[in-house]
């Protein structure tokens, strides 16, 4: 399927598979559910997270640290 063709899936799949899950519509529904799972937490976890070092550390400093963050993420990607 072309589900499993997708990179950062693969991982998931292989993985449920050592666990002995077969392939088939209930592994694909696992793969789902461990992704939504990730998202939603991420969704929980991030602004709480970031509310908390801004508070510690300030705006400014935050602001600063995420500026320099993406302008390294965007000169050290490949240019197509």
């Amino acid at each position: 399927m072309l589900m499993e063709k997708v990179q950062s899936l693969q991982c998931f799949f292989r993985m449920n598979r050592k666990r002995g899950y077969k392939s088939g519509i209930h592994l694909f529904g696992l793969v789902a559910s461990m992704i939504g799972t990730s998202f939603s937490l991420g969704s929980l976890i991030g602004p709480i997270m970031s509310g908390v070092i801004t508070q510690r550390y300030g705006f400014a400093w935050m602001t600063t640290v995420v500026s320099a963050l993406l302008v390294s993420m965007v000169s050290l990607s490949p240019i197509p």
